[in-house]
């Protein structure tokens, strides 16, 4: 009896679906590779074929995350300093709203030497994101309300997964006006 392979690119769409799902699940340290083969009904060698290992696997399904973070590091630095503020919690907001998921996976993960590269350019990004919001010398209270508005935006995102994207939108706007005495309502999220 043979057994029917799914075509490449078709195989390769069913191992990101399933390790999405397992890492937003169980985890991504508790996900391993043959279980993601077993559940792709592939074997590992497959896999392996497609993805060097499980951070590839992570590097692929985050990959829209850093494109959109990237993209919005260029445009933020071009901006009058004036301007970088608002901006900056605009694209906070739009990219964990968007990415909220891509986030949740990535949580808790920056300790593993394989993702190093990774959570090197996140940390590298949120340092960008709060000069933006608080300027390159804050003082020791701005800078707790940059890191507030940081954790507030990923905690809230990971916490109410029941929110619409415009609720979720609308709460991280309230928090950011709060924070910074910013009008919420002068505050929309920047187009990714």
């Amino acid at each position: 009896m043979s057994v029917t392979r799914p075509p490449r690119d078709a195989l390769r769409r069913e191992v990101l679906v399933v390790a999405r799902r397992l890492f937003s699940t169980i985890g991504y340290r508790g996900t391993s590779l043959q279980m993601i083969a077993d559940e792709s009904q592939c074997s590992k060698a497959a896999l392996l074929y497609h993805f060097k290992g499980k951070s590839a696997i992570l590097a692929a399904l985050v990959g829209e995350l850093v494109d959109d973070i990237e993209r919005q590091q260029g445009r933020l630095a071009a901006l009058p300093a004036d301007r970088r503020r608002a901006h900056a919690i605009a694209v906070g907001v739009a990219v964990v709203v968007k990415h909220r998921e891509a986030l949740a996976m990535l949580r808790g993960l920056d300790d593993l030497d394989e993702l190093g590269d990774l959570a090197a350019s996140g940390d590298a990004w949120a340092q960008e994101m709060r000069s933006f919001l608080v300027g390159p010398n804050p003082a020791p209270l701005d800078l707790a309300l940059a890191h507030t508005f940081e954790h507030g935006l990923l905690g809230t995102c990971l916490v109410m997964p029941h929110l619409t994207d415009e609720e979720l939108s609308e709460v991280l706007f309230q928090i950011a006006g709060r924070l910074f005495d910013v009008d919420p309502r002068t505050l929309s999220p920047a187009e990714l």
